[in-house]
């Protein structure tokens, strides 16, 4: 493994609350930046060509980012020039100010009660809009038992 196919520190790392983070950032001034703002400044100075160190600084990063709460976590980054971003569950990516911004969610007429929210879809054109008509069958619908 190298540093940029999974032997490195990227990964998702779980919160005290039980929710994640999805941290990345190679780069020297990202990841000084990141380790000063989890408090962890001292595993700078692993060796990550080493499998040991990065098994080190992710045993490290994951113990740090397990003393807080996602919220907290939120907080800390939002203001920092890191590459860290929060991973969201869809109710949240829903109404993130980016998507709603875009009209990256549409809610589609159907059944069951009345349609489904869904992702829109994300190519753009200037004359043609897409057209959001059906949501799908029920699952199992095809199933050929």
């Amino acid at each position: 493994q190298t540093l940029l196919n999974g032997g490195s520190f990227y990964d998702y790392y779980r919160t005290s609350d039980g929710r994640y983070l999805s941290v990345g950032g190679l780069e020297p001034k990202f990841l000084q930046g990141f380790l000063e703002a989890i408090g962890c400044l001292e595993l700078a100075k692993l060796d990550l060509t080493k499998p040991e160190s990065q098994k080190s600084l992710r045993d490290g990063i994951q113990a740090a980012i397990g003393q807080k709460s996602f919220n907290e976590w939120q907080q800390t980054f939002a203001k920092l020039d890191v590459c860290v971003e929060p991973v969201l569950g869809f109710d949240e990516i829903a109404a993130h100010p980016h998507f709603q911004e875009r009209g990256m969610f549409v809610d589609v007429p159907g059944e069951p009660a009345g349609g489904q929210r869904q992702l829109a879809n994300p190519l753009r054109f200037s004359e043609l809009k897409p057209i959001y008509k059906h949501i799908g069958v029920p699952k199992g619908r095809h199933d050929p038992r």
